[in-house]
């Protein structure tokens, strides 16, 4: 299922999770998908979220390293790629 506004965080998580092995299985596809889905995931995920003395903070550097690498390895191994680099 293709990543849209209208997924939910848990199937844009899902995804996330799905397509992680993109380099390992050395498929592009999966790495496409999972561009999408941490571009998603950085825009919808609160930075902080506290309740009482309770905090939790998400990692969004680490997910922007993991989408500038997977957008990296997309125009190293695909061969339809036009050389367009990702913003």
């Amino acid at each position: 299922m293709a990543l849209s506004s209208a997924s939910t965080t848990a199937e844009v998580t899902a995804a996330y999770d799905d397509n992680a092995s993109y380099d390992l299985d050395g498929d592009v596809t999966k790495a496409k998908n999972f561009v999408v889905a941490c571009r998603i995931l950085l825009r919808r995920l609160a930075d902080e979220i506290r309740k009482g003395d309770v905090s939790v903070r998400d990692d969004y550097h680490k997910i922007g390293e993991q989408l500038r690498n997977a957008q990296q390895w997309v125009q190293a191994n695909d061969p339809t790629a036009t050389g367009t680099q990702f913003q």
